[in-house]
């Protein structure tokens, strides 16, 4: 046996005892050798491989993104910027790649690409940023939803520093309901990271005594602002959902119609109306503020997006809200004219409990 054979046998007998795929194919990309572990980048058997173009196991919205990454790696001996987006998603695997141009004299060359099984680390990676998601989006809300009571007692005071002594009284009684309101939130907050409650839970939820909860917090925002708020509930059948999601999507939507009011209208509302069925709950805001223009509907639940940015704000809130909806499997849909109105319309399903028998 030849030195060359020598170090050739080697070769294959270290790529077969690897974890790492290896596959040779000669110029033309015919492959010519696969290690055994190709057999789940190939989902077939090695064997069967051997002769068939190398493209023939790529996704076809890919091939593009490899022949560059060839092309980038023949003509600079590395495959730049191109290389990073050739990850094969083969049968539910992701695949990392490295390329090696091997020239073979008389003309010739050959091309290992060796590929690396990341699919465990991908999913740990995705479940990662999710939770990182998540948790900013708690962090958001925690905060949104300190700012609503904290500036609606504000508002009150100030209210009440030009009020009667009875007047004064009926505020000060409002701040206490605020910050009592306040406290309980706290609490809610401490029981819902103490049970690290990334999960949907279903509980019985009381629509009119959780709505007429959520608009206390507002209510001296509103007062000050000169704001007319109604609620309309009709609830006849027990719905089960996640109630400090529900109440996240209660408070941003009546924050956010409070927040966005025309200052220039006389008549300032907001109307909340929730219809509760056997399969499903509604819920409405409607306003009379200074509205969305057309192009902008299309883009307000984006993050960070914000489409007035005279009025203060992250851009998070309607984000966090489709988040919501979307975690309670439900849907949000939003219609508007600038200057005239808002009305947003959220349906959730019924996460009622199976009966035991």
């Amino acid at each position: 046996m030849t030195h060359l054979e020598v170090r050739e046998e080697l070769f294959r007998e270290l790529a077969h005892h690897s974890a790492v795929v290896t596959i040779i194919t000669d110029e033309a990309f015919t492959v010519r050798y696969a290690s055994h572990t190709a057999t789940s980048f190939f989902a077939c058997e090695t064997i069967l491989a051997i002769g068939k173009e190398f493209f023939e196991f790529i996704e076809p919205n890919q091939i593009a993104n490899w022949k560059e990454a060839f092309f980038e790696f023949k003509l600079n001996g590395h495959a730049g910027p191109t290389l990073q987006p050739v990850i094969l998603h083969n049968k539910k695997k992701v695949f990392s790649v490295e390329l090696v141009y091997l020239p073979a004299g008389n003309n010739q060359a050959n091309w290992m690409i060796r590929l690396s099984d990341i699919t465990d680390q991908q999913l740990k990676e995705e479940t990662l940023q999710k939770t990182t998601e998540h948790f900013d989006q708690i962090f958001y809300k925690t905060t949104h939803d300190l700012k609503a009571p904290i500036r609606s007692a504000l508002g009150l005071l100030n209210l009440a520093e030009n009020a009667s002594d009875e007047q004064r009284s009926e505020y000060m009684s409002l701040v206490k309901t605020n910050l009592l309101k306040l406290d309980k939130f706290i609490d809610e907050l401490n029981e819902f990271f103490s049970g690290n409650r990334l999960e949907v839970k279903n509980e019985l939820i009381d629509f009119k005594r959780l709505a007429d909860e959520e608009l206390k917090f507002v209510s001296g925002l509103a007062e000050h602002k000169q704001i007319s708020i109604s609620l309309d509930v009709s609830q006849k059948n027990q719905f089960y959902s996640d109630i400090f999601r529900v109440k996240t999507i209660l408070t941003n939507l009546i924050a956010n119609a409070i927040k966005y009011a025309d200052a220039n209208k006389k008549f300032a509302f907001v109307r909340v109306f929730i219809q509760v069925t056997s399969d499903k709950a509604t819920i409405q805001v409607e306003d009379n503020g200074i509205g969305i223009e057309p192009q902008y509907l299309s883009k307000i639940f984006d993050r960070f997006f914000r489409a007035n940015h005279a009025v203060p704000g992250t851009g998070m809130g309607l984000f966090i809200l489709k988040d919501t909806v979307e975690r309670l499997k439900g849907n949000v849909e939003v219609t508007s004219l600038k200057n005239v109105g808002t009305t947003f319309t959220v349906i959730l399903p019924n996460l009622v409990r199976p009966t035991i028998l």
